[in-house]
């Protein structure tokens, strides 16, 4: 494919480009980049043993992350199962570390906060079956939160595309 066309698409339909991490890292080891960037800082909900998605969703290492900065569009007010429908068959749903390294890394390039005030679900899933949420991104940290199945109508769904860069 074109170069120049792909990454054009991505500007157009409001993706980040990010290089991803020269390790492979989960969560914890995203959060541990810059815990400053985080809420809570340290320890929290995902820390705890039982929370086996904090270690075992990682970021790979080497790759380009291209994630939405925003939920798809339409997406919130639907059910997970509703929100599955919107995603094409060229994006895929990306886990709580993807999200998390992505939207911290902008932040540290570009100094602009993406998902201030909102929420988007990630594939990412707690012990209790639920979907991650990730953001309400702002001076206090990033929120990764928890029980996002159950009431939680506001909440849009992440998106993202592999991409791989030849030159």
């Amino acid at each position: 494919p074109d170069l120049e066309k792909t990454l054009q698409w991505y500007r157009t339909h409001g993706y980040m480009l990010v290089a991803g991490p020269s390790t492979e890292l989960n969560l914890l080891q995203v959060r541990e980049l810059d815990n400053r960037l985080f809420c809570p800082k340290t320890k929290g909900w995902y820390a705890k043993k039982q929370q086996v998605l904090a270690k075992d969703d990682k970021v790979v290492a080497g790759e380009w992350l291209a994630i939405r900065k925003d939920e798809v569009p339409n997406s919130t007010l639907k059910t997970w199962k509703k929100q599955q429908d919107l995603i094409t068959d060229v994006e895929y749903v990306p886990n709580a570390s993807e999200v998390s390294y992505a939207v911290t890394a902008y932040f540290k390039v570009r100094g602009i906060y993406l998902l201030r005030g909102k929420h988007v679900r990630t594939s990412s899933v707690d012990a209790h079956s639920n979907h991650v949420g990730v953001g309400n991104f702002d001076e206090g940290g990033l929120r990764v939160c928890d029980h996002w199945d159950i009431g939680r109508s506001d909440l849009g769904v992440s998106s993202a595309r592999k991409l791989t860069l030849n030159t």
